[in-house]
């Protein structure tokens, strides 16, 4: 136990910061627990680990030796990744909820065993409305992201009845995009954080227009007359081809941007629990939400707009008029790419990181969030990426979340069978 105390206090002021946020983690994870003592702490090799080993009196006076062990990710960012409670491994769910919930709260620092002198802890009492109103503000972001990722396949499936599979890569795209712009920026003065945000997202769109176009004259111009599902094979295989791509050129090991904007924001607090959210949320979901109200009026408005829906109701009639199918397509393709590309931009800084293995998974949640709201309904995207992303968070917070992908698939397979056409249907 001596070395123990010996070796953690040998440890440097990044070692110091993970070890504290790992032992605010203590009465978290012990509500029950009026005591902790003799906590003795070891550092792992590049403060990437942290084991502590304590003692816990119960409410009976028996005694009990513990541990808890934290895995931290790379500095600078140094993001917590794991946490074994005694042995068991705490799902991401439930480390997501404890770190938005509780070590991002005053109430972490007030309970932390050691700022308390091994005094008593207070028990944690959560308030079922902070709970719930919790969850509800976790799941905002999501929705906002999956609505504007469904509103791209809602874009091109509307104008000719196609699925592009390659928007999920396009999105990591985007993300990787922002991360070269935002990364060197990250850790120099406060006041040029807005500005490289703002190049960040130019820089995505510009990006993914350029990779529309391409994509547009690759692989949707020749096939844009093909029966069958030979598109939906075709962007499969782009979307393959971009997630290799994006692998070699990343490499295998993540990248974190630091926090943009300082720590969450305490909504309302007490009783254990607070309401956060961080500032990066909230431009996130102002963005994500004027790009939806933007692209909205676009297409209910604008020449582009009305050319658009004369395409999709008759592309014959619309050429016979003087509208170019073929123009119309290359510029729906490539909105919705630079859009795709942005909504990556928005994902990397609002959750720190987006690598190519996340293409697969935003594309079906996207994909699912637009058959729900009723794929080729911009309006629909939208509201489709709202019921998966709540669903999302409050299955995750309240149950299993091993099942979470089931409860959302059999969503899906109760919206095509008793409403095929969505929540919206195809309305623009």
């Amino acid at each position: 136990m001596g070395s123990c105390l010996l070796l953690a206090g040998c440890q440097t002021s990044d070692a110091g910061r993970q070890i504290t946020l790992c032992r605010e983690l203590l009465p978290a994870l012990n509500p029950t627990i009026t005591r902790f003592s003799q906590i003795a702490t070891v550092v792992g090799a590049k403060n990437r680990d942290v084991v502590l080993s304590y003692v816990v009196t119960q409410p009976s006076g028996a005694r009990l030796a513990k541990t808890l062990a934290c895995h931290f990710g790379p500095a600078p960012e140094a993001k917590l990744l794991g946490v074994t409670d005694d042995g068991n491994s705490l799902g991401p769910s439930t480390l997501f909820v404890l770190r938005k919930t509780w070590l991002e709260t005053p109430d972490a620092a007030l309970d932390d065993p050691a700022a308390q002198r091994m005094g008593a802890a207070r028990p944690i009492k959560l308030a079922a409305w902070h709970y719930f109103l919790q969850i509800a503000l976790n799941g905002l972001v999501p929705a906002m992201i999956y609505g504007l990722l469904a509103a791209t396949y809602s874009l091109i499936y509307g104008l000719i009845g196609r699925i592009n599979l390659a928007f999920g890569a396009l999105a990591v795209l985007g993300a990787a995009v922002s991360f070269i712009v935002l990364a060197p920026l990250a850790y120099h003065d406060a006041a040029w954080i807005l500005p490289g945000v703002a190049a960040a997202l130019v820089a995505a769109i510009g990006v993914g227009a350029i990779y529309g176009f391409v994509i547009t004259r690759l692989v949707f111009l020749p096939m844009v007359r093909a029966s069958g599902q030979q598109v939906l094979v075709a962007t499969l295989g782009l979307s393959l081809f971009l997630q290799e791509y994006l692998r070699l050129a990343q490499g295998t090991n993540p990248h974190w941007l630091p926090s943009l904007f300082g720590p969450a924001l305490h909504l309302t607090g007490g009783g254990g629990l607070a309401l956060t959210i961080t500032p990066t949320a909230l431009l996130v979901m102002a963005l994500a939400a004027a790009l939806g109200v933007a692209l909205m009026v676009l297409m209910r408005v604008s020449a582009f707009g009305r050319a658009w829906r004369a395409c999709a109701d008759d592309n014959l009639a619309a050429a016979m008029f003087g509208v170019s199918p073929s123009g119309i397509l290359a510029s729906t393709l490539m909105l919705a790419c630079a859009l795709a590309a942005l909504t990556g931009a928005l994902i990397a800084m609002n959750y720190g990181t987006l690598g190519y293995e996340g293409t697969l998974t935003l594309d079906l949640r996207a994909l699912v969030a637009a058959v729900v709201g009723g794929i080729g309904s911009i309006p629909g995207a939208f509201v489709g990426g709202a019921v998966i992303a709540l669903l999302e968070s409050f299955w995750t917070g309240y149950f299993a979340s091993s099942y979470r992908d089931l409860v959302i698939d059999s969503v899906l397979v109760l919206v095509i069978m008793f409403r095929p056409a969505g929540l919206l249907g195809n309305r623009n």
